[in-house]
C-alpha cells in the first residue's frame, strides 16, 4: 500500500528509515495487520519485527513482508543499526501515536536524530485505492441500512402500547446491537443526544435521559480496517416554526456545500463559508477525512484541496448552548468523474416521532 511512495518521501527528506509500531494506523495501512513493528528503510526492503507470541499471526497476515522474530531488545537495535549504517543519520516516527516512553527509548538506543513523519506521509492516506473504496462503500451502505431500520422501528413505536424507544440509550443500544449482529464493530462510541444534550457535539448517552425535541444521532460502523461516519437529526414531539427553520437552514447549507464540491477547491474556503452562513452557533469543522481513522487527512484547513479518490464528511451544524443542536453529516467520495454522496440515499428531511 504505497510503500514505494513512502520511500520516495523518506529519500526527499533525507531520512534513513521510518518506524511504525503497534497501534499506529500506518502499521495496518502498509501491512494490513496490527501487530509487530514495521521498519521501512529509504532504499532497502521493508520488514516487520514481531515478538514470539504474535510471530505466527504476523507471518500469516503481513503478506509480502519478511518477518523477524524479536526476542531480545539488542537484536532489534542491531537490525535497525544495520539499516542506518555508519555516520550521522535521521529517522522518522509517528509522534501522533507513539508513546513518549517508546520514543525516548529509541532516541537513547539508536543515537540518530529522531524526527516527525513528514506531512506527505499522512497525505498518502488522504487518497484511497479501489480496494479501500470498496470497503468504505460497504461500511457506509451498512450504516445507512441500520439507520433505516431504526427509523422504521421508530415509526412502529408510535403504535406500540409499550414503546421500545424511550431513552437516549435505547437508540444507542439498538444501533450498536445491529452493527454487531451484522458482523461489524463501531467506528466510535455512538452519539445519541436528545433535547438540551444535542447542544453538545460529542455528548454520549448516559443513564435515563428521555427522548425529547431535537435528537442528534451520530453513528458509524467499522470493518476490514475502515470506518464510516454519518449523522442525522430527528425530532421527538412537535417542533416550533423556529426549530423547523433552523433545521431547514442547516440542510440548505449542507446541500449548497455538496453542490460546490469539485477537484482543486480549497477545503478552508468551504469552512470559511460555513462560518459565515451559520454564524456563532457553528462550532466545529465542516468536515474531515475518514478511512482507517475516523479523523484523518484531508482536514478542512491549510492548503488542502479536494482531490480525486478522497473520502471525507460534510457536516454543518448549529448549537444553542444548553438548549438544542442540529447536525447533518454525509460521507463523500470524489471519484474519477464525479462527487459521490455515499450516504445520499439516507433521507435527511426532518423526521418527527
Amino acid at each position: 500500500m504505497k510503500l514505494f511512495e513512502l520511500q520516495q518521501i523518506l529519500i526527499k527528506n533525507k531520512l534513513k528509515f521510518a518506524l511504525f509500531q503497534r497501534f499506529d494506523p500506518f502499521l495496518f495501512y502498509f501491512t494490513r495487520q496490527k501487530e509487530g513493528l514495521l521498519i521501512v528503510p529509504a532504499t532497502k526492503k521493508p520488514f516487520v519485527v514481531s515478538n514470539k507470541l504474535e510471530f505466527e499471526r504476523v507471518k500469516k497476515y503481513a503478506k509480502g513482508f519478511s518477518v523477524k522474530k524479536w526476542i531480545k531488545n539488542e537484536e532489534l537495535i542491531k537490525w535497525i543499526k544495520e539499516i542506518a549504517g555508519k555516520g550521522k543519520y535521521s529517522y522518522a516516527v509517528n509522534d501522533k501515536v507513539i508513546p513518549l516512553a517508546n520514543a525516548n527509548w529509541y532516541k537513547k538506543e539508536l543515537k540518530g536524530t529522531q524526527k516527525s513523519l513528514p506531512k506527505e506521509v499522512y497525505d498518502l492516506r488522504a487518497t484511497k485505492t479501489k480496494e479501500e473504496i470498496a470497503i468504505i462503500k460497504n461500511n457506509v451502505e451498512m450504516t445507512c441500512s441500520i439507520f433505516n431500520k431504526l427509523f422504521n422501528e421508530l415509526k412502529l413505536d408510535k403504535h406500540r402500547n409499550k414503546k421500545k424507544f424511550v431513552y437516549e440509550t435505547d437508540i444507542r443500544d439498538f444501533l450498536d446491537n445491529e452493527a454487531r449482529t451484522n458482523g461489524y464493530s463501531l467506528s466510535y462510541p455512538t452519539i445519541v443526544a436528545s433535547g438540551k444534550n444535542s447542544s453538545m457535539p460529542h455528548y454520549h448517552p448516559e443513564g435515563k435521559v428521555k427522548l425529547k425535541g431535537f435528537t442528534v444521532i451520530d453513528f458509524g460502523v467499522f470493518r476490514d480496517g475502515y470506518c464510516s461516519d454519518i449523522t442525522r437529526t430527528i425530532y421527538f414531539g412537535k417542533p416550533s416554526k423556529k426549530e423547523i427553520d433552523d433545521y431547514d437552514k442547516v440542510l440548505t447549507c449542507q446541500e449548497k456545500y455538496l453542490k460546490m464540491l469539485k477537484p482543486h477547491l480549497f477545503f478552508k474556503n468551504l469552512q470559511e463559508m460555513a462560518v459565515k452562513d451559520l454564524g456563532a452557533e457553528f462550532i466545529h469543522s465542516l468536515g474531515h477525512g475518514f478511512g482507517i481513522e475516523i479523523h484523518e487527512e484531508p482536514f478542512f484547513r491549510g492548503e488542502n484541496q479536494v482531490q480525486k479518490f478522497q473520502t471525507f464528511t460534510i457536516e454543518p451544524g448549529i448549537y444553542y448552548s444548553g438548549k438544542c443542536g442540529i447536525r447533518i453529516e454525509d460521507d463523500i467520495y470524489v471519484s474519477e468523474s464525479k462527487i459521490e454522496v455515499l450516504s445520499g440515499k439516507l433521507r435527511k428531511d426532518l423526521m418527527r416521532f
